[in-house]
């Protein structure tokens, strides 16, 4: 099975789920978006256990939950 490159994960962001993320122009503060592993882990190195994030996933079309 061939896996989505990060753009086409993006693109389906953007056309699909960006409403249903934002309500009242306002985005939830656990939601990061279009961000990598990586930074993902960067940003919740410095929170206590159990914070979280979602984000969107680098591997497949779809959401990621990155927890400490």
């Amino acid at each position: 099975m061939k896996l989505p490159r990060f753009h086409d994960a993006s693109n389906w962001f953007m056309k699909n789920q960006l409403q249903s993320v934002i309500r009242d122009g306002v985005v939830p503060a656990w939601f990061h978006g279009i961000i990598s592993r990586k930074k993902a882990e960067e940003l919740l190195s410095s929170k206590p256990a159990g914070y979280f994030l979602i984000r969107v996933s680098e591997s497949r079309i779809g959401y990621t939950l990155s927890i400490r």
